[in-house]
């Protein structure tokens, strides 16, 4: 399962990127992922190599994150320090592009947070068997 780091954040800081649902959905189709179910306030999307997102809709009907989903594998799921160095790998491709996290967060499971003009970028632990890369207005 492999997310195209570089051309989700080429998308992100063209000029002609909006938060729509719209662009959303051809973002998440170039990268392979299709609509697989929709809930209140969450469509999710998955691709047949088992890549998964959840672009979250607030009040108005407009998307405000997409979430990428990576499972924590079960060994170390219960050692803080073995999750925290698996954020930091699942972080690398975001560093290896944009240098630096603008923040990052030494808490349980530790978290990265990269700014860009049309969106926040996040890896950080969502649950206790997943890390997240959150794209977020």
């Amino acid at each position: 399962m492999l997310l195209d780091v570089r051309f989700l954040l080429e998308m992100l800081g063209a000029a002609a990127w909006t938060w729509t649902m719209e662009a959303c959905e051809r973002l998440l189709a170039h990268l392979g992922l299709r609509e697989s179910e929709a809930a209140r306030g969450r469509r999710d999307f998955r691709a047949p190599s088992g890549l998964m997102a959840s672009v979250h809709i607030g009040a108005d009907g407009s998307p405000t994150s997409i979430e990428f989903p990576f499972e924590v594998p079960l060994p170390i799921r219960t050692h803080p320090r073995d999750v925290a160095r698996f954020v930091d790998l699942t972080a690398r491709p975001v560093n290896a592009i944009l240098g630096e996290p603008t923040a990052a967060n030494g808490a349980s499971g530790g978290s990265r947070c990269w700014i860009l003009p049309a969106a926040r970028i996040a890896v950080e632990r969502s649950s206790g068997d997943t890390v997240s890369l959150i794209v977020a207005r």
